[in-house]
């Protein structure tokens, strides 16, 4: 300002010292609030195999993640996420636990920061794609649930797409297969005939027996990607519309219904981050949110400026309040309904209860006009 220019030298050299010196005292400040914070900061247990699962204090089921600190330390056996969003919801934060047990708090002049080391990148565990190769089967009870109400080369077309695997139990293998054709995993899943969940038995992850078996090495983390994804660099899917879902289910299902999108899948509700979706940059991607996830992926989404996202909230807005069906239900609905009115006609009658009629449409491959 103009009116600086008569001050005397000697004040102006002052009040120029002692704003440094408030310039100081606040920085000071700030860098001594950030390395409290640093001190103090806690973050959720990385999954790196099923021992990193804790009991929940709500629930009872091992679904529970530590928050832990920098030396991987549990702030508290209470503290942290229940994985069972919708069954449960428990989540004690730090924040909530220290406003509980203020004596806690760690003081400044007694925890010190512990120097993060910044080590170098690991390698990217991967299972040998021959385990892929052996377990590819369709004589699963899944597939067998879906092959009564699916048309047979669109069911084929779809399990060829996803590699879909089967174990000895004849439970499905959802393989997880990145971009550049590397296997990161196998989520197992039990179906029942009537195509839901069984959930008297526990899903499974093929790394975690693999490392059980011996033929893994105990050092080897998960790094998940995209279910599907590698199905985005094929020639014949070039151009062709995302379609993002939460469950592997979905994808199939999706796939056989729609082919003419490329469908892919989180895995989890929890599991749509950037870090996960960034394969999908400069495409066109449609997502379909549970019904129950409606709210929380549309947030999250917004965020996301690599691709060009578009929510497609149809199951949310047609299903009650408090519904956690997802797009495979209303596909699989359909599905049904059309397998049923086809079953109904007079061709498909005599097909059931005719073996003369049955044979000799066999034996002259005549159809239903």
């Amino acid at each position: 300002m103009k009116s600086l220019v008569f001050v005397s030298v000697r004040l102006f050299a002052f009040a120029n010292s002692a704003n440094t010196a408030n310039s100081a005292n606040t920085a000071n400040s700030a860098n001594t609030a950030r390395n409290m914070e640093k001190e103090f900061k806690y973050r959720l247990q990385k999954y790196r195999s099923r021992a990193d699962r804790h009991i929940c204090p709500s629930c009872g089921q091992r679904e529970f993640t530590y928050y832990v600190d920098e030396n991987e330390q549990p702030l508290s056996e209470e503290c942290g996420k229940c994985n069972r969003v919708n069954n449960c919801g428990y989540h004690y934060t730090p924040k909530m636990y220290f406003a509980d047990h203020p004596d806690h708090k760690p003081q400044q002049s007694i925890y010190k920061p512990v120097p993060k080391l910044i080590a170098p990148p690991k390698p990217l565990c991967t299972i040998p794609f021959d385990y892929v190769v052996k377990s590819a089967s369709l004589d699963n009870t899944f597939i067998e649930y879906l092959a009564m109400i699916a048309e047979p080369d669109a069911l084929q077309y779809a399990c060829n797409q996803f590699i879909i695997g089967t174990t000895k139990s004849r439970c499905i293998i959802f393989w997880q297969i990145d971009i550049k054709g590397r296997c990161r995993t196998g989520k197992i899943i039990p179906y029942k005939l009537n195509g839901h969940r069984d959930k008297s038995k526990n899903v499974n992850w093929c790394h975690s027996l693999l490392k059980s078996k011996g033929l893994l090495p105990q050092e080897w983390e998960l790094s998940q990607c995209l279910f599907g994804e590698h199905q985005i660099n094929y020639s014949y899917n070039k151009g062709k519309t995302i379609a993002l879902v939460e469950a592997e289910k979905t994808a199939l299902v999706g796939t056989i219904k729609y082919p003419q999108y490329v469908w892919v899948a989180t895995g989890s509700r929890q599991n749509l981050k950037p870090e996960l979706l960034k394969v999908l940059t400069g495409k066109k991607v449609i997502v379909f949110p549970d019904a129950d996830a409606n709210e929380e992926w549309t947030e999250k989404i917004k965020s996301f400026t690599f691709a060009k996202f578009v929510v497609n909230d149809i199951v949310a807005k047609n299903e009650p309040q408090g519904s956690t069906a997802d797009l495979a239900d209303w596909l699989l609905s359909d599905m049904e309904q059309e397998q049923a009115e086809a079953d109904a006609t007079p061709f498909a009658q005599l097909m059931r209860t005719n073996e003369a009629f049955r044979l000799l449409v066999n034996k002259f491959d005549l159809i239903e006009i």
